[in-house]
């Protein structure tokens, strides 16, 4: 009896195996074209009584596991995600700027906007020439904005991903915490390898997002963390936050581990997926093409006001009030060199003379002698207001220079010798007030206004900026908030140098020759940067700020392009714009200086993108290069396509390791159905051989009864 009993026990267990094999097939048969499924495999083993085999159990029913493959598919998704997301935001902004070689782009349009200038040389006077030109100039300077607002636009919109993704990750390590647990529930009650499919899911969109690597418990639960190592989730989450780019705060993300711990910065850990494309874009491509343009946009802006300074039209222009310098009347001059002013009346002859030199501190009117002024803002002006005369007036005020041409018909006219002009930062002393800017500026288009440490700062003492301090990956290395000493420029930048109170320990600020604020790291290395959080409040009654007075506010770098214009009172009055030049070196006072057929200031304006300039190699750096406008064009498009290209090749490549990684994965862990068939087909016969085992067994019971009936 008991025999008959054990037959049936056994013939029992191998119908349920053999049910339990074939679920599992049809399981794998069905995800067989899934992507991302993991074969299910059922492990058995025969039951033993005391040494007395009892029959078949299912052990447990597992996915196809390999860990190597796994972990290499998952790096090679981070990796692509990252190239992936980087490709797409450089092609995108490359096709901005369009094609240098094509006459569409921008630099293309900058370049011919200077070029027509060439069509006014044999008629200067044509209204409709000038018109062309000028229409050309505006068009110029609204692409060159647009392609500044653009990069910007895409700053933010990669600033609002990187928080739109920290949330995801949040909520995939919220997700794993709980699919853990499920995990290890189902692996005590039963079949875990639905859960287990579930966390498998989240792991593998978390990838995408960051580099991981997971450690596999012997419950089935997995530990997650970084790939050098940050503990990410398990049976509990960590929490990550993002300070957008929104000017507060520097932007950065942060980690807890624990609800009480205490925030670290966590973008050093994030090597590849799409996080770190993003912080590579907002960290490192963004910044440096949005500071080549604008560096561009003010190079070109000064390129073309340098020449136009001097030019002059018939009647001269009668009155001006220059640029804000942020200059103070009480300010040192500060220039080097000589320039002349002159007053011409309305048939271009000259009137008046005013030769300034700035070495010796002394004005001579009409070839006179020599007299003396002041070395401050405000002492000069009061000599060339008395050097005027009758002729004209001079006042400063607001950091504004204006003149004025007294009597009617007069007009105002501006020279620079073939040698020795006049300089004070890195321009001339009409284009350094803006006394006849062809392009207007809202900021200023240079960080070189000329400054001395010794000049006293002007500032409100007391009041503060905050400067913020980045490695080269955009790790937040330290942020102060600096109180601005009474004292000069000097004292501000020892604050700034302070070990404890600024940035001391990671370098040293000082001025360079030409006014502008430089950074010398003290690792020798030049990749740090600055991102101004708060600026200080405008300096006396000017509207310039500390920051963008000694060039290291970004968001002033970084609106150059956005803020120019061509001159309002040009732009409503073709006929204004000057295309005559003056020689007041050797034109004497009653003599004609100048002519309305005279076209000799458009063909400099023509000339001017082949002018060497100094072109900064990184922010606060002092380092510098010098190239024409024309060649600085081509660096700026050539990096954009260059940058744009990389990303193109390496996401092509990471593509391919992806594909690679998914297909090694698949061959080894996914569903093969001529294996799975040869299973079924295994499992069906083992099915029927049970069943008939179990009904033989049944019939000799009942045979049995029977016969003890």
């Amino acid at each position: 009896m008991s025999s008959l009993s054990s037959i049936m026990n056994i013939a029992t267990s191998g119908l349920y195996t053999a049910q339990s094999g074939l679920n599992v097939v049809s399981k794998n048969v069905a995800n067989a074209n899934t992507e991302g499924y993991v074969r299910l495999e059922q492990q058995q083993s025969n039951l033993n009584y005391g040494g007395i085999n009892g029959g078949v159990t299912v052990d447990a029913i597992r996915r196809a596991t390999n860990t190597f493959l796994e972990a290499t598919a998952l790096n090679a998704n981070s990796a692509e995600a990252g190239a992936s997301v980087k490709s797409q935001y450089l092609d995108s902004l490359q096709s901005i700027f369009g094609d240098p070689s094509e006459d569409t782009s921008i630099f293309s349009t900058l370049n011919n906007a200077l070029a027509s200038f060439e069509t006014a040389a044999s008629n200067p006077t044509s209204t409709i020439i000038k018109s062309q030109i000028i229409a050309n100039l505006q068009s110029a300077l609204s692409q060159l904005g647009q392609a500044s607002q653009q990069i910007k636009n895409t700053q933010n919109q990669v600033d609002k991903d990187i928080s739109s993704k920290v949330d995801t990750v949040n909520n995939l390590l919220k997700n794993i915490v709980e699919a853990n647990s499920k995990v290890v529930s189902a692996s005590i009650t039963g079949d875990a390898t639905g859960a287990q499919e579930t966390l498998s899911g989240f792991i593998n969109q978390l990838s995408d997002l960051v580099d991981i690597n997971v450690d596999y418990g012997n419950d089935g639960s997995a530990k997650i963390y970084t790939t050098n190592g940050m503990f990410l989730a398990g049976t509990t989450a960590s929490t990550l936050s993002y300070s957008s780019l929104d000017g507060n705060s520097d932007p950065s993300i942060n980690i807890k581990i624990t609800p009480n711990s205490t925030p670290m910065n966590i973008e050093s850990s994030v090597q590849s997926g799409s996080l770190r494309g993003l912080l590579d874009l907002r960290n490192v491509d963004l910044p440096k093409i949005s500071e080549a343009v604008n560096q561009f946009a003010g190079k070109y802006a000064d390129a073309v006001n340098s020449v136009y300074n001097l030019n002059s039209t018939l009647p001269a222009l009668s009155s001006t009030t220059g640029s804000d310098t942020g200059l103070l009347a009480t300010d040192s001059l500060g220039f080097t060199g000589n320039t002349s002013i002159g007053i011409v009346d309305s048939s271009g002859t000259l009137v008046s003379k005013i030769a300034i030199d700035f070495d010796n501190l002394t004005m001579s009117v009409n070839g006179g002698a020599a007299t003396s002024f002041a070395n401050t803002v405000g002492g000069f002006t009061s000599a060339l207001n008395t050097a005027l005369g009758a002729n004209g007036t001079a006042s400063f005020a607001n950091g504004k220079l204006s003149l004025t041409a007294s009597t009617s018909g007069n007009g105002l006219v501006f020279d620079e010798p073939a040698a020795g002009g006049s300089l004070r930062g890195d321009k001339a002393f009409a284009h350094f007030f803006g006394l006849n800017n062809l392009i207007s500026s809202t900021t200023p288009t240079s960080p070189a206004s000329g400054i001395k440490g010794t000049d006293a700062n002007g500032f409100t003492a007391g009041d503060t900026f905050t400067l913020a301090l980045s490695d080269g990956n955009g790790k937040p290395l330290s942020t102060k908030t600096i109180s601005i000493p009474s004292g000069t420029f000097d004292d501000i930048i020892s604050a700034m140098n302070d070990n404890s109170t600024g940035f001391g320990i990671y370098g040293t600020f000082a001025l360079n020759s030409d006014g502008s604020l430089k950074f010398t790291q003290s690792n020798g290395g030049t990749d740090y940067s600055f991102n101004m959080i708060d600026d200080s409040e405008n300096r006396g009654t000017t509207s310039v700020s500390l920051g963008e007075m000694l060039g290291f506010s970004d968001e002033a770098r970084n609106s150059i392009a956005q803020s120019l214009s061509v001159n309002s009172k040009i732009a409503t009055n073709p006929s204004a714009l000057a295309l005559a030049t003056t020689d007041l070196t050797s034109t004497n006072v009653g003599s004609i200086a100048l002519g309305k057929s005279d076209s000799s200031g458009a063909q400099a304006l023509f000339n001017a993108s082949a002018v060497k300039l100094n072109f900064s190699t990184s922010p606060l750096s002092g380092s510098k290069s010098t190239m024409t406008l024309s060649d600085y064009m081509s660096s700026v498009a050539g990096d954009i396509g260059t940058r744009a290209s990389n990303a193109e090749t390496a996401a092509t490549a990471a593509a391919s390791f992806k594909t690679d990684a998914k297909t090694r994965l698949a061959n080894t862990v996914g569903v093969n159905l001529d294996e799975e068939l040869v299973k079924m087909t295994q499992f069906q016969q083992a099915y029927s051989a049970s069943a008939r085992m179990l009904k033989a067994a049944d019939e000799m019971f009942q045979t049995l009864l029977d016969a003890a009936g």
